[in-house]
């Protein structure tokens, strides 16, 4: 028996859908904007539960976001993604947001516990500054913000009509007991990386400007693609990572973090990262 609610508005149950014979609870994410949400407080009695966990997605222009991608271009079986509750689908095209990653696990809880569940924000593309690269491009109150849960911020500039900027970095999913902290996460699923430019004049899938982010992780994320090709030296586990809870946000000279990427590639290209235990 579980009871719940959302931690900012204790009079709301959010956008929870219920199936009473296989006494499954489905937690939606609850907010109207992207980034800035509240996490469900659920109160679980004693018995055995499972976890399944999905990250969100990385910001891509409409229809670009993409099931599991391998490094050769092939995806991940759908039927598998689609076994396990998945909802993306493979997309062999150009400049893709990375899906969210996914995770299950089975506990026995033996004493009446809070837990709190943070539902990943998808990350978005857009870009609305006629800049080129200047110091102040970089600053938060310029950025497009990533999703909900720690989500990295992209770059939000364009230098010349039709390059069209980059998508911020999907949220993760994450469950915690006790305490509504980073330190209390019990289990964790990725966020997808964000894409860049929309491919108005681009053809060739796995080709020169392919710019596409990974996929999130359960334990492990993917990279990311620079023309085509996955890059995996900075990739994140349960480990290590960038930061410890939140993705990579664009930058204009690089990362001094030895995780993190150290130059932009394309001028504008420049995406978030996804979220995740490390990130």
């Amino acid at each position: 028996m579980i009871s719940y609610y959302l931690e900012n508005n204790p009079s709301s149950k959010g956008k929870v859908s219920i199936d009473e014979v296989t006494q499954t609870y489905k937690f939606d994410y609850p907010c109207e904007s992207y980034s800035d949400c509240t996490e469900y407080v659920i109160h679980l009695s004693p018995g055995l539960y499972k976890f399944e966990l999905f990250g969100a997605s990385g910001g891509a222009c409409t229809n670009r976001t993409s099931l599991f991608m391998n490094s050769d271009g092939n995806c991940t079986h759908r039927e598998a993604a689609f076994l396990y509750g998945g909802n993306a689908v493979c997309r062999q095209i150009v400049n893709r947001g990375g899906a969210g990653g996914y995770i299950s696990g089975i506990i026995k809880i033996l004493h009446k516990i809070t837990a709190f569940a943070t539902i990943g924000g998808k990350g978005i593309h857009t870009c609305t500054r006629a800049s080129a690269n200047q110091d102040s491009d970089y600053y938060p109150s310029n950025m497009v913000k990533g999703g909900y849960g720690g989500g990295g911020w992209a770059a939000n500039w364009y230098w010349q009509p039709g390059n069209n900027g980059a998508g911020s970095g999907g949220g993760q999913t994450a469950v915690m007991f006790l305490q509504n902290d980073l330190w209390h996460r019990v289990i964790v699923s990725g966020g997808g990386g964000g894409s860049d430019n929309c491919p108005a004049h681009q053809t060739e899938f796995m080709g020169a400007d392919d710019g596409s982010g990974g996929a999130g992780g359960g334990f492990t994320a993917q990279g990311f693609w620079i023309n085509g090709e996955l890059k995996s030296s900075h990739v994140a586990n349960s480990t290590y990572g960038f930061s410890f809870g939140s993705g990579e946000s664009a930058q204009k000279d690089g990362s001094k973090n030895q995780w993190g990427v150290k130059r932009g590639e394309m001028e504008s290209d420049r995406p978030g990262s996804g979220s995740g235990w490390f990130a």
